[in-house]
C-alpha cells in the first residue's frame, strides 16, 4: 500500500490507493511556514541575531551614504562579506536580492569598479532597512560637554574635564538600549 501526504490549510491530507481520502488532526509547523511566506522577516530576525558581526560597518556605512565615496565603496564590499558568511541564511538571501535589484554582479571585489550610483542606491537602501529594524545612529551633540557617562558609549584617549567640549570623531549606534558599536571622542575636533 502506498500512502501519500500533502499539506493544506495547516492540516496533514492522507490518501491511500486503497481508501479515500481523510483528514488528520496534526497541525504544519508554523516556523517554516512564516519563513517560506516573509523572507523580510527571517531576514531582520537573522540580522538582529547578528548585530555584533557588523561591528565598525554602521558608521562607515552612514558616512558612505553621506557623500565619502570611498567610505561607501569599502562599506557596501564589507557588508556583503560580513553577510554572506552565513551564505544559507535569509539575510544572505535577501541581501544578494537587493545587490541584484541595484544591478550589481554577484563577486564584491569587483564593485569598485562600479558606477557609484548603483553603489549608492544600495547603501541609501540597505541604512534605511537596518534603521527600520531598529539600528539607529547616536544623537548626541558635536561638540558635546564631557561627562563620565559618555565612556559608556564612547572611547576617548586622554583627559578632559567635565563639562569640557570633546568632538565626535565617529558615533556610536545602538539597537534600543544596547551599544553595537562604540563612538570615538576627542578633544580636538579632527576630521575621521
Amino acid at each position: 500500500m502506498t500512502t501519500k501526504k500533502t499539506f493544506v490549510d495547516e492540516t496533514v491530507m492522507e490518501e491511500s490507493e486503497d481508501a479515500p481520502s481523510e483528514e488528520l488532526d496534526t497541525p504544519v509547523c508554523q516556523a517554516s511556514e512564516a519563513e517560506d511566506t516573509n523572507p523580510l522577516m527571517s531576514a531582520q530576525e537573522e540580522f538582529q541575531a547578528r548585530l555584533s558581526d557588523f561591528r565598525d560597518c554602521y558608521e562607515q556605512l552612514y558616512r558612505g551614504v553621506q557623500g565619502e565615496e570611498e567610505l561607501l565603496r569599502n562599506a557596501i564590499v564589507e557588508w556583503s562579506y560580513r553577510i554572506d558568511k552565513e551564505k544559507s541564511g535569509p539575510l544572505s538571501r535577501y541581501w544578494n536580492q537587493l545587490v541584484q535589484s541595484e544591478g550589481l554582479g554577484s563577486e564584491p571585489n569587483k564593485w569598485n569598479q562600479s558606477p557609484l550610483f548603483m553603489l549608492q542606491r544600495l547603501g541609501e537602501t540597505w541604512l534605511a532597512l537596518i534603521q527600520e529594524w531598529g539600528v539607529r545612529r547616536d544623537s548626541i551633540e558635536n561638540p558635546a560637554p564631557f561627562s563620565i557617562d559618555l565612556l559608556d558609549k564612547y572611547s576617548f584617549l586622554g583627559t578632559a574635564e567635565p563639562n569640557q567640549p570633546v568632538y565626535v570623531l565617529r558615533y556610536a549606534w545602538l539597537f534600543g538600549d544596547r551599544i553595537i558599536e562604540k563612538g570615538e571622542l576627542s578633544r580636538k575636533n579632527q576630521s575621521f
